[in-house]
C-alpha cells in the first residue's frame, strides 16, 4: 500500500497521465485506508495548485481527468475548486479571440467546468453552501452565458457548454428548479440583445415573476441559444425533471415540467431557421425524457410513491394529448413527426425515423405489443391513401415495417 501511496501522485501528474491511468489508479485506491485517503488527498491537491500557477492549461486537463477518478481524486479536486473554475472562466471568457491556441483553450476549460458541477460539487454539497463557492459558480454561470449566446461557439461543444450551465444554475438554486430554469432562459433571451457588452452587471438574468410555468413556456419564442438550453437541461437528466411535487397554482398542481415545455419544443421544430436539426435533436431528448418518466411512473403503481416524485394522481405520458397518434390532430408530435419525414434540413429526416421510434416505444412501454398494433394502423393507413408516386409516402413505412416485425 505504501508503494500505491508513493507511485499514484507522480502518476497523476505524469506527461503520460490519460483517462486509462486514472481509472486504474483509482481502483488500485479502492481499500485504502482512512488515515491514507487523507494524506494522499493532502498530496494531490497541493501538486495540482503547483500545477495550477505553472501550467494552467495541463492543470485544467488534469482536472477534467481526475473528475473521471474516484472519491478520493474527486475530493483532492475539490479543495482546490475555486481556484480551477476561476482559471476556467479565464480561458471561457477568451472564445472571441480568434487564435486556435485560445480556441483550443476554451474546448479545456469547458470540459473541466463539466466534469466539476457534474461528479465533483454534487458529492459536496455543504461546498456549494461556501459563500465564495457559490460567487465563482456566479461567475462561471455568466461566462458561460456569454458562450451560449455567441455566435462564435464552435459546434462540437456547444452541448456540454449549455448543459454545464444549466447544471451549475441548478447548483445555485435554492428554491423552485422549474422556475430557475426558466428565468435561466429569460436571461439568455435578454443576453441576446447584449452581446457587444460585457459587464458583469449587464449579463446578470433580471429576476422576474413567473405565476404559471405552462403560460410562461407557451410563450417562449425559438431561437438558436433557447434551442441550446432545451439540449443541454435534457442532457443534464435532471432529476428534478421527474419530479411531479405540487407546485404553481392550483391549476398547475401534479403536472409535470416535461409536459408544460411541450409548446416551445413544437414552436422550435417548426421554426424554418438555421436550427431546424438541433431543434429535432432537442425533440428526440425531450421524448427519451418522456419515456423514462413513463417508466417511472409504472414503478410507482407498485412502490405507492416512495421510489420517485412521480404522483398516482398522474396518467402515463402515453395518454396524454400531445402522444396521441391522431393524424388529424396537429398539436400533436405525432403528425409534427409526419409532416417532416422530408424535412430539407441536413439530417433532420433521419432524427424524425429516431422520433418516431421512441413515440411508439413509449405506447408499448405503457402497454406491451401496442407499437406493433399502432404501426400495422399506420402501414394500414399508408396502404390505403398513399399516392406511390410521391416519395414522402416512403419514410414512414421504416418504423412501420420495424415495428410489425416485432424487431
Amino acid at each position: 500500500m505504501d508503494t500505491i501511496l508513493q507511485e499514484a501522485v507522480p502518476k497523476l501528474f505524469g506527461e503520460d497521465v490519460n483517462q486509462k491511468v486514472v481509472r486504474r489508479i483509482s481502483k488500485d485506491l479502492e481499500n485504502l485506508k482512512a488515515s491514507d485517503q487523507e494524506l494522499l488527498v493532502e498530496k494531490i491537491s497541493n501538486k495540482f495548485r503547483k500545477l495550477l500557477i505553472d501550467d494552467p492549461v495541463k492543470a485544467l486537463v488534469t482536472a477534467t481527468l481526475l473528475t473521471d477518478g474516484n472519491h478520493i481524486l474527486r475530493r483532492a479536486l475539490s479543495q482546490c475548486v475555486e481556484e480551477v473554475l476561476k482559471v476556467c472562466c479565464n480561458k471561457i471568457d477568451s472564445l472571441h479571440v480568434a487564435e486556435s491556441r485560445k480556441q483550443s483553450e476554451f474546448h479545456i476549460a469547458v470540459k473541466a467546468v463539466y466534469g466539476i458541477v457534474q461528479y465533483v460539487l454534487p458529492l459536496e454539497t455543504g461546498v456549494v453552501k461556501d459563500l465564495a463557492l457559490q460567487h465563482q459558480l456566479k461567475t462561471v454561470c455568466l461566462s458561460l452565458l456569454r458562450a451560449v449566446v455567441s455566435n462564435k461557439l464552435p459546434s462540437d461543444c456547444s452541448l456540454i457548454v449549455s448543459t454545464s450551465l444549466c447544471i451549475t444554475s441548478a447548483l445555485l438554486c435554492t428554491g423552485n428548479m422549474e422556475i430557475n430554469f426558466l428565468k435561466l432562459i429569460n436571461g439568455v433571451i435578454q443576453a441576446q440583445t447584449w452581446k457587444g457588452n460585457s459587464g458583469d452587471s449587464d449579463w446578470s438574468c433580471p429576476d422576474i415573476e413567473i405565476e404559471e410555468v405552462a403560460e410562461f413556456c407557451r410563450e417562449i419564442a425559438p431561437s438558436f441559444p433557447v434551442v441550446l438550453m432545451f439540449h443541454g437541461l435534457f442532457n443534464s437528466n435532471a432529476a428534478w425533471l421527474y419530479s411531479s411535487k405540487e407546485r404553481g397554482s392550483g391549476s398547475e398542481t401534479n403536472i409535470p415540467f416535461l409536459y408544460k415545455v411541450h409548446p416551445v419544443i413544437m414552436k422550435m421544430c417548426r421554426s424554418a431557421a438555421s436550427y431546424t436539426f438541433q431543434a429535432f435533436q432537442v425533440l428526440h431528448m425531450w421524448l427519451m425524457c418522456v419515456r423514462k418518466y413513463g417508466n417511472m411512473f409504472k414503478e410507482v403503481q407498485h412502490d405507492k410513491g416512495k421510489k420517485t416524485g412521480c404522483s398516482l394522481e398522474q396518467q402515463h405520458p402515453a395518454s396524454w394529448s400531445v402522444f396521441m397518434l391522431h393524424a388529424d390532430n396537429s398539436n400533436t408530435v405525432f403528425h409534427l413527426l409526419n409532416s417532416n419525414w422530408e424535412n430539407p434540413a441536413k439530417g433532420v429526416s433521419d432524427v424524425v425515423y429516431t422520433c418516431m421510434s421512441e413515440l411508439l416505444e413509449l405506447h408499448d412501454d405503457r402497454q406491451p405489443g401496442q407499437a406493433k398494433v399502432l404501426a400495422g394502423n399506420m402501414l394500414e393507413a399508408l396502404v390505403g391513401s398513399a399516392a406511390w408516386t410521391s416519395k414522402s409516402t416512403y419514410p414512414p413505412l421504416g418504423p412501420g415495417h420495424l415495428f410489425c416485425r416485432g424487431t
